[in-house]
């Protein structure tokens, strides 16, 4: 790991984990190929510990190795050898005790204060390949390390926790809720109480293919407060697994999907969707998929939605599926189910959902990546994609300024020879610089948005075609302005 000085491009500090003392001699052997070491990106948030605020870093070997450390980054100025024992804090692997159910440390940790718990703490997923294969929530003190929690959420084998989302409900400062996914497509909703996360788990939605194929969540959920409803949230997940050199052989495709599920904060499991022909429980959108169209003088191969409503549960009196729903707040007495969200397959054999969504101005954006098999590709393609987070749908105004003419209009816009529909919106444009990273987003973006959507944005991500980026500019969607965060002074 290493930590250089962003106004000289000096290195000020480098740690080597414990954990991969061993490995380092590989590194001056002749023969040497290609191994992951300190591969995971780091948490660095301030955290409150003995009596004082500090800046820690909690840092994984992600595919390098199962292990997890941190680091008190607070004074730049202590960066030496002789305060090594000072500044980092700790450091676990699977071979401590305790934490046998450490895998390769895929989940990034968070670090939070908890309900429960007398210190700031660090939670994380324990990762894929543990010796037993289970799925594994940790709770970790973040001043010394030691394990607060270690809550099974399933036996195995062949599992593994993902990344993390916690979530403070009631805006109290202490995260009393926990999001994960797991690699049986299992969405784990862990609440805290009074003594911590222990014996809170509950299993919000099981994601499946079909009856027999689970689908893997390998990406940090993203959680947002329900588009229609008070209470509650919505949580968005998309399925995918591509970390193993078998992932990218369409052989072994699994179909995947991008969700929004509604947590009515009842404790009730939301049935899964395993006839992806039927909406009674979550609301089916449709892609479509078109080549080559053309935007001005520009050519995009493109992606369009259904538009499809969702008819939400009341919270608390009914269930999903229901289709007479006397309970509802209207008292109705209709035939039409109640759902509990939404749910888009994605269409192309071995097309997965490996980065984390990205929930901006009432939009779920996310990047797909379709590994290619043939080397040639530079890796495969991706395909960006911009949603509604209510219904998971089509946005009804112009998304993309396709033709960069710095105007969201209907020349954005797909034409569909309806004359009582001319025009759809366009919902995902594929890459032309192959594997997408999730973009970086810049708002602002002087000169665009004058075609009366306010301001543009621009989305900048990096391709694996010999790292090109790409930049695509949109509309903002819903108005941005207000205040953003507050800090009371004592």
């Amino acid at each position: 790991l290493h930590g250089v000085s962003a106004c000289t491009g000096e290195e000020r500090i480098a740690y080597v984990p414990n954990a991969l003392m061993a490995q380092l001699p590989l590194l001056t052997l002749p023969t040497y190929t290609h191994r992951y070491f300190v591969d995971g990106s780091p948490t660095i948030v301030d955290a409150f510990w003995s009596s004082a605020w500090h800046t820690v870093l909690v840092g994984t070997t992600r595919a390098g190795g199962k292990a997890v450390f941190a680091m008190d980054v607070t004074d730049p100025g202590q960066f030496d050898e002789t305060n090594a024992d000072d500044i980092v804090l700790w450091e676990i692997d699977n071979t401590d005790t305790g934490f046998t159910d450490l895998g390769y440390t895929f989940s990034q940790p968070a670090v939070v204060k908890a309900k429960g718990y007398d210190t700031w703490v660090a939670v994380f997923g324990n990762g894929y390949d543990s010796v037993d294969g289970k799925a594994v929530l940790y709770v970790i003190d973040i001043d010394d390390g030691t394990r607060q929690e270690a809550i099974v959420l399933d036996a195995g084998p062949d599992n593994g926790l993902s990344t993390v989302a916690p979530v403070d409900s009631d805006n109290d400062g202490e995260v009393d809720i926990i999001y994960a996914g797991d690699l049986k497509g299992n969405l784990w909703r862990i609440e805290a109480g009074n003594n911590g996360f222990s014996n809170g788990d509950s299993l919000l939605y099981a994601a499946k293919a079909d009856a027999t194929i689970a689908q893997p969540i390998t990406t940090r959920p993203e959680v947002g407060r329900h588009p229609l409803k008070h209470d509650g949230r919505m949580v968005y997940f998309g399925t995918g697994k591509y970390y193993e050199s078998e992932d990218g052989d369409p052989a072994n495709a699994v179909p995947n999907s991008m969700y929004g599920i509604f947590d009515d904060d009842s404790g009730t499991t939301v049935p899964s969707v395993i006839d992806h022909t039927l909406s009674n429980v979550l609301q089916r959108q449709v892609i479509t998929t078109l080549t080559g169209q053309t935007f001005g003088t520009n050519t995009f191969d493109i992606r369009v939605l259904t538009d499809q409503s969702v008819t939400w549960i009341t919270e608390g009196l009914d269930t999903c599926g229901d289709s007479n729903p006397d309970a509802d707040a209207d008292n109705s007495t209709d035939d039409q189910y109640l759902q509990c969200g939404w749910y888009v397959d994605l269409p192309v054999t071995g097309e997965k959902m490996v980065s984390n969504p990205i929930l901006r101005g009432g939009r779920l954006i996310f990047v797909t990546t379709i590994p290619s098999t043939n080397s040639c590709d530079a890796g495969g393609d991706s395909w960006l994609m911009e949603i509604a987070a209510d219904n998971g749908g089509e946005i009804n105004n112009p998304v993309f300024d396709l033709n960069g003419d710095g105007v969201f209009d209907y020349n954005d816009m797909r034409t569909t020879g309806d004359s009582n529909d001319p025009y759809q919106s366009i919902s995902g444009k594929k890459s032309k610089v192959g594997i997408l990273q999730p973009p970086a987003i810049v708002a602002g973006v002087g000169g665009a948005g004058t075609g009366g959507y306010g301001k543009a944005e621009a989305k900048y991500s990096s391709g694996s075609k010999g790292g090109e980026i790409e930049v695509t500019i949109e509309d903002v969607g819903l108005p941005s302005g207000g205040r953003k965060s507050w800090i009371q002074f004592k």
